[in-house]
């Protein structure tokens, strides 16, 4: 039977009103068309849809004691709200979400209700409701590229490997999915392809979803998760594994990563690190970071989507480190066109982001170093980004150095007086030519000189005036070849052939090393012997003229020799024999 206070539509109706439209109940009918553009509707009664809806803007409200949605045919609304007091449920199947849902009252799903995504928006629950949302739905999350590993967690309360079924293969030979323990002596990657195995809230996996490199929408289903939850972290100070926990973003919604309130960080770093699968390699791919507003690739940021998962570092210390990280619903977003990653703004703080690849190849690693005054040259877990290397062998690892030997893939310095220098550090699994090549140095300050150095050749490079440097290496890891130097006067860049070279000598008969240098009065003169795998083996700061002997007992082979004064530097190579 049909309450008469119903509305009954037979026939086409547009609703385009930009205000509301107030209602008992709607009913349309079998080929009846509803088509809603804009505006509200508000419903104390119940849904039934046995014709088509459509609902291109604005929000169905349910505003009664006790309501259901139901029909023969399925309505997908574009958002949709349960006001306190209203008790609404689902009971027909096949209804969904485009945008965003928010109960302040209570909406039983009983199975009957899917949060859809698609590339430009991804429906989501809000974390401002009040009240609950009760029984199973599914979730959906849309992938650019569904080749190769993805790091996904759950956003539901008791969610299996099993909901991952349909989206990868749990039978493979190589196995397709992975949880990590940071405990571990080797690489902290541990098999768990048993479709019974849980997805824990907050946890995060890697799912191989084969190698087919198209959009791709996975799905989950459960109860979700709400309000509080927590997670304990740890840092072993295992080789590999170094104190990152794979964790994951535990609602049905986007979460804030820089929120001012709703997260607990004890004994957890700042920075967030992201993984991306290869273009060839299925079982390899590329890691950034995030910290502080600042971003390695220009992709990383403080939004992190629902289902995504992230690596985060357990502080270092006395080992064994036990962390807490805890989250609320403080740190939901309603960012509804979420993407697992995104582009951010343009960086507003003074930077230099640069990168390096192969040449011939698209990709590459990026690291950044920022300027800003509370920082210092050391490692700083408010600050500061460590480095993942990636495991993708055509595409280089690139980080910087802090003061205490950290590899950094994002390095906050504090912006200098005169000069600095920071190492560059470079991970290559394959030989090759490789480029390197600045992507952003426009906030730079225009009396900040910024050059790099390359020790082996002793040359400056101003990479204001060119932002590219090309070189060869074989495969291995290399610290100190490179240093990126920042500098409020230009450095006078000289050859050994050139007349004031003359001041700077240096000579190897056998193993015996002599150092000629004539200084004005009150110059210093730093000297550094480096061998050609780019490794300082001697770093002396002189104050005068004279002739220094040098006691390097260094096997057989060529070494730089590099003499830095307040604004000159000159490189001379040298053999050492027998």
């Amino acid at each position: 039977m049909q309450p008469v206070n119903h509305i009954k539509v037979l026939c086409i109706l547009y609703l385009v009103c930009p205000l509301f439209v107030a209602a008992q109940g709607i009913r349309i009918p079998a080929g009846a068309y509803v088509i809603v553009n804009q505006g509200n509707i508000v419903l104390k009664n119940n849904w039934v849809n046995n014709g088509t809806f459509t609902h291109n803007g604005g929000t169905v409200v349910f505003a009664g004691t006790t309501q259901q949605i139901s029909g023969t045919k399925t309505s997908s609304f574009n958002n949709l709200t349960i006001l306190s007091g209203s008790n609404t449920s689902i009971v027909s199947a096949g209804h969904s979400l485009k945008n965003t849902l928010r109960s302040d009252g209570i909406l039983n799903a009983n199975n009957n209700f899917t949060l859809l995504a698609n590339a430009t928006q991804t429906a989501l629950i809000d974390g401002n409701g009040t009240g609950e949302v009760l029984g199973n739905l599914t979730m959906q999350g849309y992938l650019l590229n569904g080749f190769g590993y993805k790091y996904l967690g759950s956003p539901f309360q008791s969610a299996t490997v099993n909901e991952m079924a349909d989206d990868v293969n749990l039978a493979a030979g190589f196995p397709s999915v992975y949880r990590h323990d940071e405990n571990q002596a080797s690489n902290g990657w541990i098999s768990y392809t048993n479709a019974s195995n849980a997805l824990l809230p907050m946890r995060g996996y890697a799912f191989q979803l084969g190698s087919i490199a198209a959009p791709n929408n996975i799905d989950m289903n459960g109860v979700v998760n709400n309000r509080n939850l927590s997670l304990a972290l740890s840092n072993h100070n295992q080789i590999y594994t170094r104190g990152f926990n794979l964790v994951s973003n535990p609602y049905p919604s986007p979460i804030n990563w820089d929120a001012v309130t709703g997260w607990t960080k004890t004994n957890i770093d700042n920075a967030i690190y992201y993984f991306d699968a290869g273009t060839a390699d299925q079982y390899a791919g590329t890691y950034s970071s995030y910290i502080n507003s600042v971003s390695s690739d220009g992709k990383a940021n403080n939004t992190i989507p629902a289902m995504q998962g992230f690596f985060v570092h357990a502080s270092n210390g006395t080992y064994p480190v036990t962390g807490l990280l805890g989250i609320t619903n403080a740190t939901r977003l309603t960012v509804t066109p979420q993407i697992y990653r995104r582009l951010n703004g343009i960086d507003a703080i003074p930077l230099l982001r640069f990168r390096l690849r192969f040449a011939g190849n698209i990709e590459s690693d990026p690291a950044v170093i920022y300027f800003q005054n509370t920082a210092t040259e050391k490692f700083d877990n408010r600050f500061d980004a460590l480095k993942l290397m990636n495991t993708n062998a055509s595409i280089p690892s690139v980080y910087t150095l802090s003061s205490d030997a950290q590899k950094l893939s994002i390095n906050a310095l504090p912006e200098p007086d005169s000069s600095s220098r920071i190492p560059l550090g470079i991970q290559i699994l394959q030989d090759g030519q490789l480029s390197f090549f600045i992507t952003d140095i426009s906030a730079l300050p225009s009396n900040l000189y910024c050059y790099l150095y390359d020790a082996l050749t002793g040359r400056y490079q101003n990479l204001k005036e060119n932002n590219a440097y090309t070189f060869d290496l074989p495969a291995g890891t290399y610290e100190n070849i490179f240093s990126l130097v920042f500098s409020r006067t230009a450095i006078l860049l000289q050859s050994s052939t050139e007349p004031a070279a003359s001041n700077f000598q240096v000579f190897g008969t056998g193993r015996n090393i002599q150092l000629i240098l004539n200084m004005p009065t009150g110059e210093r003169a730093n000297i550094r012997f480096i061998n050609m795998a780019g490794q300082v083996l001697l770093t002396k700061t002189y104050t005068q003229s004279g002739s220094f002997p040098i006691n390097l007992l260094l096997p057989t082979g060529v070494y730089q020799v590099a003499c830095s004064t307040a604004n000159t530097v000159i490189t001379k190579q040298i053999f050492i024999g027998q």
